[in-house]
């Protein structure tokens, strides 16, 4: 069954939207609907937000440095 243009394009934008309301329920600084108006720059993350997002990143490059050194240790 192929979907003719016009449902194509129903489908798309509705997956598109549902997208974008995703990312606004993540992101809530993130105001998706002002792209073409021109704003102020946004402020600088909160010092906390920074500190987690580099925490996160940090453990996850340990996480992978333990197991390549096990990796290592066992298969040498």
């Amino acid at each position: 069954m192929t979907m003719d243009d016009e449902t194509f394009k129903k489908e798309v934008l509705d997956r598109l939207q549902q997208i974008m309301e995703m990312l606004a329920s993540i992101l809530p600084e993130a105001c998706i609907e002002e792209v073409e108006e021109v704003q102020a720059p946004l402020p600088s993350p909160e010092p906390a937000q920074a500190t987690d997002a580099y925490g996160i990143l940090e453990e996850m490059q340990d996480d992978y440095r333990t197991a390549m050194d096990k990796w290592n240790l066992e298969h040498g």
